[in-house]
């Protein structure tokens, strides 16, 4: 038969309806990884003083690279 993998619309998946698709569960794991991620993860302060640190040096090599 030539199409002897099709799946009948009949038989559904497993995990059909059963939650939205679009977001999945969190796990010990994903939890773990955000508790690290929330203390290495500069704060907001921080975050715009490299910023502003990144902005200086890219404006200084292009001024000598001209």
């Amino acid at each position: 038969m030539m199409f002897q993998h099709f799946t009948p619309p009949t038989q559904q998946r497993p995990w059909f309806g059963m939650m939205d698709p679009g977001r999945r569960v969190e796990t010990s794991e994903d939890r773990h990884v955000m508790a690290k991620h929330k203390q290495i993860y500069p704060d907001e302060m921080q975050t715009n003083a490299i910023e502003k640190l990144v902005s200086m040096i890219k404006e200084a090599l292009k001024g000598v690279s001209d």
